[in-house]
């Protein structure tokens, strides 16, 4: 007999590399096929997100999903644990394009440390969408270069959408070398094993295979921005990397980001080129660009720099970055205060002084009342009250 319960495994399309996108939804939607370059850009160190839809199921039926992951080719890191699958990219909608109704019941569970890997992963769960999960685990090896996991869980309705990330690996954990952007070809497999129910049998067949490929994958070039200034503001900037926008890891853009005194934020730069950084408008009041400078890690010397007032005035910071440098730059602002003359003027008797007490009085010494041929005189009192 057709079984009527049905899987389809799907990864998600944040937008190609080239593609001027935040890169945190799945802007080419969730996709079965190859993640290539053109639909997807994910750095070591991200999760890539995963999706299984669930189809036809028996609500209060307890079932169990099984999958696998290729954590080794050719005795390099792959994808090398789970977690979640919105970690990396933070927007992304498991529902979007899934069998409905979704989310319906919406359930999280956590995903246990492997025991096999040897250091401490990010913390992470899976999500259901359409019912409650009951218990992960335990972790099984097909292979040796393959790591498997069961998820059991009990849906509500016909429909329901399963959800976790894969970690791509990185030199952090596993030494340079020996990590995904060093295997060529499509290493990144995440693959259905089978669908069974509470009696233990299968079914939905499993089979099906997403890969991600080493051309979407990239190794950042890491840009460190910093924010000094002698009183409290919010700054604008913007930045980008041939003219692509680049926007500091969690913002959301679309193209303008901020810093306030003592702030820094990270740019995850997904290629080689020239990067520019453009402070774009400074607090309300007398302000000023003091200082930019930008160094890379473990190179002598600066890659751009600019002072006030030795230099042609600037706003940008404009340098070429390559694949797994970091950098560092530092945009320093001074409030300054614009040149402001106070005038002041009162008049007095011939004979009188102008003194401080004169100056100050806030009624008197403002007009004086003469006969012809009397004399007066007027003090006048002229102050810089600005800071320059």
């Amino acid at each position: 007999a057709a079984m009527a319960e049905s899987l389809s495994l799907n990864q998600c399309a944040n937008g190609g590399i080239s593609d001027n996108v935040n890169h945190l939804e799945c802007h080419e939607g969730w996709i079965n096929g190859n993640l290539n370059a053109s639909k997807a850009a994910y750095a070591e160190g991200d999760f890539v997100p995963y999706r299984v839809q669930l189809t036809g199921l028996t609500p209060g039926e307890q079932y169990t999903y099984s999958f696998s992951w290729d954590i080794l080719k050719s005795g390099k890191h792959a994808l090398d644990y789970i977690g979640s699958y919105n970690y990396s990219v933070t927007a992304a909608n498991a529902c979007t394009g899934a069998a409905g109704p979704c989310p319906g019941t919406t359930t999280t569970i956590n995903i246990p440390p492997d025991p096999a890997l040897g250091f401490a992963p990010i913390a992470g769960h899976f999500t259901l969408f359409g019912g409650t999960l009951n218990s992960v685990g335990p972790y099984t090896s097909p292979s040796s270069d393959v790591r498997a996991i069961s998820v059991t869980f009990t849906p509500d309705q016909a429909n329901a959408v399963l959800a976790w990330g894969g970690h791509i690996s990185t030199p952090v954990n596993w030494g340079n070398g020996n990590t995904a952007s060093d295997i060529k070809g499509s290493p990144y497999h995440m693959s259905n094993i089978s669908l069974v129910d509470s009696q233990g049998t299968s079914v939905a067949s499993g089979g099906q295979d997403v890969q991600l490929s080493a051309a979407a994958v990239f190794v950042p070039s890491l840009i460190n921005i910093t924010k000094i200034s002698n009183a409290d503001g919010t700054f604008s900037f913007e930045s980008d990397i041939d003219g692509m926008t680049l926007l500091p890891i969690g913002d959301a853009g679309p193209t303008t980001w901020f810093l306030d005194r003592g702030q820094s934020k990270t740019i995850d730069a997904m290629k080689d080129g020239e990067v520019t950084i453009t402070e774009t408008s400074l607090p309300a009041g007398d302000w000023r660009i003091k200082s930019i400078s930008c160094s890379k890690l473990g190179v002598e010397g600066e890659v751009f720099s600019y002072v006030y007032p030795d230099d042609p005035a600037t706003d940008s910071a404009v340098f070429e970055v390559d694949a797994a440098g970091t950098f560092n730059c530092i945009f320093e602002n001074e409030f300054y205060g614009a040149p402001v003359l106070e005038v002041i003027k009162k008049v007095v008797g011939p004979n009188d002084d102008c003194t401080t007490a004169v100056r100050d009085d806030v009624t008197g010494y403002e007009s004086r009342s003469i006969h012809s041929g009397e004399q007066v005189k007027y003090c006048i009192w002229v102050t810089n009250t600005g800071a320059d």
